[in-house]
């Protein structure tokens, strides 16, 4: 019996390359770590921002509330209770506000897209580490969605996800000076 050729080619082609389809596997995975780990401290930071927002003197009674909500919780919280403050009745100060509650929404969008993927390596050049979901959709049935996570990619969705957090903190400091320092005053003018 003859071996199928395409097999046969897949076969070659995969022992051929193990060491390229190692590599790229491993790199892929640790730019999956890198989006966890940011966003992870992407949703810490807007879990002290809203335990703050709750209670700016202390965050004993706030961190219980906050670390039981989701990240879209967190956000939409963070929303409304800025709106609470005299500090954001300033147009300017609520419109960067929400647009940076978009940017972290957009941040958790990002990250749920890919975490709620599959993962594999092409055994083909070119090699390429990839994710895939697949949805159904009532409309138009099965949908499979795939996405190269080349380098670039990895750098397009850490940026989404990364600089938000920052950006957040940043933004909360000039608004509420020394807000993370727990005892909280309003500075008088």
């Amino acid at each position: 019996m003859r071996p199928n050729p395409v097999f046969a080619s897949a076969s070659m082609s995969f022992l051929g390359n193990r060491e390229k389809i190692d590599a790229v596997e491993k790199e892929g995975l640790l730019a999956l770590g890198k989006i966890v780990y940011f966003f992870q401290q992407l949703e810490d930071d807007i879990r002290r921002v809203v335990s703050f927002l709750i209670d700016p003197e202390d965050s004993t009674t706030a961190d219980i509330v906050v670390y039981q909500q989701s990240f879209r919780q967190l956000v939409d919280l963070a929303d409304s209770l800025f709106a609470q403050y005299p500090e954001a009745k300033h147009k300017k100060r609520v419109k960067e506000w929400r647009l940076l509650l978009q940017r972290a929404r957009n941040a958790g969008q990002a990250r749920n897209r890919i975490l709620h993927s599959t993962f594999g390596v092409s055994i083909d050049e070119p090699i390429v580490f990839s994710r895939s979901k697949a949805t159904k959709d009532s409309k138009i049935g099965f949908k499979e969605q795939i996405e190269a996570l080349d380098p670039e990619t990895v750098d397009t969705y850490l940026e989404t996800i990364a600089t938000v957090g920052i950006d957040i903190t940043g933004f909360m400091g000039c608004v509420f000076p020394k807000w993370n320092e727990r005892g909280w005053k309003r500075e008088q003018t």
